[in-house]
């Protein structure tokens, strides 16, 4: 089992390449591991993200994260149909 997560690009990445360090992203969902390969999990969440209409990203406050505290990110609020997309993808 290798570690994923879901992220939406901000920074413009390449399908295939590996990167050292994450460019500017929005992580959707943290890093989990599962027995599925990557495209039996694409698969699963593709209608997922499909039936869904775009949210709107709202920084509500700058913070810091990372073991050591010194990777600056924003904090974003959640968009009032984050529920309804938890219980969908759950």
């Amino acid at each position: 089992m290798s570690p994923l997560l879901f992220t939406l690009e901000i920074d413009p990445v390449k399908r295939g390449v590996i990167y050292e360090r994450l460019p500017r992203h929005c992580v959707l969902m943290p890093w989990f591991q599962t027995a599925m390969t990557p495209e039996h999990l694409l698969l699963g969440v593709h209608d997922v993200f499909r039936r869904h209409k775009p949210i709107e990203l709202i920084s509500t406050e700058p913070a810091m994260f990372g073991p050591r505290g010194n990777v600056p990110v924003h904090r974003y609020g959640a968009p009032t149909r984050s529920s309804s997309f938890t219980r969908t993808c759950s």
